[in-house]
């Protein structure tokens, strides 16, 4: 098909079509229904105004630049040089979008798939790792599908493979280990042992950033399992979702029917089979939580089905890309609407935020972190929203974590003992170390167990802004940031 000039044309004209439909979503709404992304922005915003001599953060953070998630950061740091934080990082997570179908293209040119089936990774962008706001995994995955293509071509780029390997030690150390495994598995198959010594070089900086890793004490937990049935029963909604979607399998019929109608055959390929079941052990059997780190096996569904994808054999037909660009249009359209009605929620955030001082402590109790129009906790992070726009210091940061940039200080943070969801209790004397207290909830019983008076500062919907008696104390002014 590829010698066809007027089809190489139609691909692409379809590809611009379904990018811009999948850009739209993100458009709608000023903040990104991602959960962990307000943290990531407060990272980039940190870095950027790092030697502010009113905010200070310089005495309070450090640079950790031995960090495998580097390269998100960079690349959004290197965006809000010219643009604001926000616009920075919808910049990333749309370049993260947008090059996904590109990768997946690249894998099915090395089988014999019709390469209009990579189209379906619009779709699948906005899945489990988007709704939990795993930046940094979003913009390594692309980089990892195309080094695994790169394994199935003839003769074999060993020296871009070992600098793509390189790439994703500094993009997610995660998918270099999955991209590492792959190629040790693919080097057996195909009996190219080369493939093994093209992955020992980013393998060695593993094992080192590994043993270091063992040191911190957020990383010496314990495996996470949780294995079981419910994984199973949970794989169509974490391909389209972080939490229960109602229109996960009606999704994956969809996606299905697109495939079935070319009626393509299947491989006889073993070393292409090799992708989808490795990706499907991690998924299904593969801990969730390890070294620290949470929702590890969820992440691994996008790849298993673009691993399926990889399986088939077979030419172009019309009818299943008609379905396929019906399948990416319809469902745009339906997240923009949703992604829409969102933004009216973030606005009432928004308002709330306008409403405190700069440079102000901060902490954030979710009794409800669930919005009513996208899946997921959404909210959990949303704190870190006003470090982003304002400065000072907020509870429950990614800079107390190992894997960031940014990381505070020895002795700088100021430790709440008990989680950001009341459900066990609150670390009142660590809450009232700081100078307002945010609450997500349709009533304020959450706060009944206040040892002091707390004081309404604003409220607008399940939004609520409360004064702590520290917020009365003199404090440095300073201007908010420009992003």
């Amino acid at each position: 098909m590829w010698c066809n000039p007027l089809m190489r044309r139609s691909y692409w004209a379809a590809f611009a079509l379904c990018a811009a439909a999948a850009t739209v979503p993100l458009l709608v709404t000023g903040v990104l229904p991602m959960a962990d992304l307000p943290e990531h922005m407060a990272q980039v915003a940190i870095w950027k105004h790092f030697d502010d001599p009113c905010h200070r953060f310089s005495d309070i953070y450090r640079l950790n630049w031995a960090t495998p998630y580097l390269l998100g950061y960079v690349l959004t740091r290197l965006f809000a040089g010219f643009v604001t934080v926000s616009a920075a990082v919808k910049l990333t997570v749309w370049l993260s979008i947008v090059t996904l179908p590109l990768s997946v293209r690249a894998l099915l040119r090395r089988g014999g798939g019709d390469v209009w089936w990579s189209l379906l990774a619009f779709p699948l962008a906005y899945g489990y790792s988007f709704y939990w706001g795993f930046l940094n995994f979003s913009i390594a995955l692309p980089i990892a599908i195309y080094a695994i293509a790169l394994l199935y071509d003839a003769p074999r780029r060993h020296v871009a493979i070992a600098a793509l390997g390189m790439l994703l030690i500094v993009a997610h150390v995660l998918l270099f280990a999955f991209f590492g495994v792959v190629a040790v598995c693919v080097a057996i198959a195909r009996r190219s042992f080369r493939l093994v010594l093209a992955v020992l070089p980013p393998f060695a900086l593993t094992v080192i950033y590994l043993l270091r890793l063992r040191r911190e004490p957020a990383a010496a937990y314990d495996l996470t399992w949780n294995a079981g049935t419910a994984r199973f029963f949970d794989f169509p909604s974490l391909l389209f979702a972080n939490s229960w979607e109602p229109a996960a399998l009606p999704l994956l019929a969809a996606l299905v029917s697109a495939i079935a109608v070319a009626r393509p055959s299947l491989t006889r390929d073993f070393a292409r089979w090799l992708l989808v079941g490795l990706a499907a052990m991690a998924c299904f059997v593969a801990p969730v939580g390890a070294f620290g780190a949470t929702f590890l096996a969820g992440r691994f569904a996008v790849l298993t089905v673009i691993g399926a994808l990889f399986l088939f054999d077979g030419a172009g037909h019309r009818v299943s890309r008609a379905i396929v660009i019906t399948f990416v249009f319809v469902w745009m359209g339906v997240l923009t609407v949703r992604f829409q009605r969102f933004d009216a929620e973030v606005r009432e955030f928004e308002q709330i935020v306008e409403s405190l001082p700069p440079n102000r402590r901060v902490a954030m109790l979710n009794v409800v972190p669930f919005s009513d129009h996208v899946p997921g906790p959404v909210y959990w992070h949303f704190a870190a929203l006003y470090q982003v726009r304002k400065g000072g210091l907020i509870a429950w940061s990614f800079a107390g974590h190992h894997p960031p940039l940014v990381r505070y200080r020895d002795g700088a943070e100021p430790v709440v003992q008990s989680r950001s969801t009341p459900v066990e209790g609150i670390d009142w004397p660590g809450i009232l170390r700081y100078d307002y207290v945010l609450l997500r909830a349709p009533y304020v019983s959450a706060l009944g167990g206040a040892p002091v008076p707390l004081v309404l500062r604003a409220r607008r919907g399940m939004w609520w802004a409360f004064a702590t008696p520290r917020a009365s104390a003199p404090q440095p002014h300073c201007t908010p940031l420009n992003e």
